[in-house]
């Protein structure tokens, strides 16, 4: 269903934020200069414009999934709706009371008051 795959989303979303805390960890502990720095890291396994490809493309697929899974939910009611869309549904629900709220009287100011 649609909650195994929001678990599944985010599953890939922190298996992203690891490589991402790797990468930029091994770019802290690499030693020497800051050219030395530069070629290590260019000519290495994790060249930082493939690394940005890789890293911006699997963002890019998680965020679809997202989506996709939020489209689920909505389309079956499984999201809380906004505090806005609560208020107006409550208030168009079929009055069972006869209580009424004073800003929904108008010109009867003693009864306002009381």
């Amino acid at each position: 269903g649609w909650l195994e795959r929001l678990k599944e989303v985010v599953y890939a979303a922190d298996d992203l934020f690891d490589e991402f805390a790797t990468e930029a960890s091994q770019k802290e502990v690499m030693g020497g200069s800051k050219f030395t720095k530069e070629v290590k890291t260019f000519f290495s396994g994790s060249n930082q414009i493939a690394f940005a490809f890789s890293i911006s493309h699997k963002a890019k697929k998680i965020r679809e999934a997202l989506d996709n899974v939020v489209s689920d939910a909505r389309q079956f009611n499984f999201l809380p709706h906004s505090c806005e869309e609560r208020r107006v549904a409550r208030k168009n629900k079929l009055e069972t009371h006869s209580f009424v709220g004073a800003e929904e009287i108008i010109g009867r100011d003693a009864d306002k008051k009381a």
